[in-house]
Parts: structure tokens; C-alpha cells; sequence
């Protein structure tokens, strides 16, 4: 599985990618975000809320709330690994996921706070 899924730009306007690979392996395998990759690409591109991830320094979580056809309005969060390559900022879509709430111990970098 070689290529993106899809591109996009995240809010701050880094360009982000999400793997083919990801996309099967990481997102896919949640059943409410089969064929959701439109709602991923909102939750990046205008998030509510910018977390700074447990245990990546490198990984930002980016929440929304979304309504999906399974399980109508939720909270879904998106991790992506950032990475300078070749003087470059680039971002890397690690997984994406319908949640209840933020996972203890994130920090809150910007928007609403989240419980």
C-alpha cells in the first residue's frame, strides 16, 4: 500500500498526510470511521481543540465534534506526528477515532478546553 489516502493542511497551514497504511491499519479498524475521511480532514483543518500528546513530544491530538451515521454526534480525535524534513514542517496522521473525552495526562496547547 504505497501513497496517500489524502493531503490536507492542517489549521496553522503544515501540510499533513495520511498514509494508505494508516488509513487501513490505524483508522479503519474502528468501524465508525470506515469511509469517514472528510470528517478527518475537518478535524484537522479546523479543529476545536489542540492537545499535546501523553507520551510524543513530536504528536499533537486535534479534537471535533462530528456526527457519524453508527453513532451519531461525538467527539473524534485525530494524532499526528510532526517532523521537520529538509527544512520543512510536515505532519503525519498516526491514528483517528470517535472518543468520549480527552486522555488523561494531555496538555492543552489551544481552543476549548475539553473534559
Amino acid at each position: 500500500m504505497v501513497g496517500n489516502e489524502f493531503t490536507c493542511k492542517d489549521r496553522n497551514g503544515i501540510a499533513i498526510a495520511c498514509s494508505r497504511e494508516c488509513w487501513s491499519k490505524h483508522i479503519s479498524v474502528h468501524a465508525e470511521m470506515i469511509d469517514q475521511q472528510n470528517i478527518v480532514k475537518t478535524v484537522i483543518t479546523s479543529p476545536l481543540s489542540e492537545y499535546q500528546d501523553v507520551r510524543n513530544v513530536d504528536t499533537r491530538n486535534l479534537y471535533k465534534t462530528a456526527v457519524l451515521p453508527q453513532i451519531g454526534n461525538t467527539l473524534i480525535k485525530v494524532s499526528i506526528r510532526y517532523s521537520k524534513q529538509f527544512g520543512r514542517e510536515r505532519g503525519f496522521v498516526r491514528t483517528a477515532y470517535a472518543t468520549s473525552k480527552v486522555k488523561k495526562g494531555e496538555v492543552w496547547i489551544w481552543g476549548q478546553k475539553l473534559p
